[in-house]
């Protein structure tokens, strides 16, 4: 289910994805994004005790950016 979500994020990148011709915001980071849920998958099946961690990151650069990129 994890590269489902890889995926998305690396189609809605390369593609330039937009919702009902809105800009997203974090367009610019989802590669970053994609990568910390591809390595909390990698860590999780081989598992690595503390995997959640890179979750708690995803959300931590998600608030930051929230607050720099969205205007």
């Amino acid at each position: 289910m994890i590269y489902l979500c890889i995926i998305g994020f690396a189609f809605a990148y390369y593609t330039n994805l937009k919702y009902n011709d809105w800009n997203i915001w974090w367009h610019d980071i989802r590669p970053i994004f994609g990568l910390i849920y591809l390595l909390f998958g990698l860590s999780a099946i081989s598992g690595f005790k503390y995997a959640y961690m890179l979750l708690f990151i995803d959300v931590i650069i998600g608030i930051y950016s929230y607050l720099i990129f969205k205007k």
